[in-house]
């Protein structure tokens, strides 16, 4: 191998290592995890939205409504990668259950405040 090879190798080698470590370190965020949260967002709260609006007017669809903007609050809010499926899928079922009489009872309610606070429930 010719020395002049060996050096242009190098070089570019570097290059393209520079720029890699530039993507991780600047851009991972904007090009990679965004999207990807968004994707799981919306499969995620998509039908959940059009449940709580087919709801009935009243004071436990107003509290519902205050529990699942934290809820989204948070999963939008979160800087780590770490997204448990599980949970947003136990949370998205229990409330397909409570709503398909397009009535929430206070029972239902505490019910569904108390599965989004029990962490325990999603660690298994």
């Amino acid at each position: 191998m010719k020395k002049g090879c060996l050096i242009k190798s190098l070089v570019v080698s570097t290059i393209v290592f520079a720029v890699i470590f530039y993507i991780f370190t600047n851009k991972l965020d904007s090009w990679i995890v965004k999207p990807i949260k968004s994707f799981v967002y919306d499969s995620a709260f998509g039908e959940v939205k059009e449940n709580v609006e087919a709801l009935k007017p009243s004071a436990e669809k107003d509290s519902l409504v205050v529990v699942l903007k934290g809820i989204m609050s948070d999963f939008e809010n979160k800087k780590n990668i770490n997204i448990n499926m599980k949970h947003l899928n136990a949370i998205a079922d229990s409330l397909v259950r409570f709503t398909t009489d397009s009535i929430i009872t206070p029972e239902e309610l505490n019910r569904f405040i108390k599965l989004v606070k029990d962490e325990k429930y999603y660690e298994k």
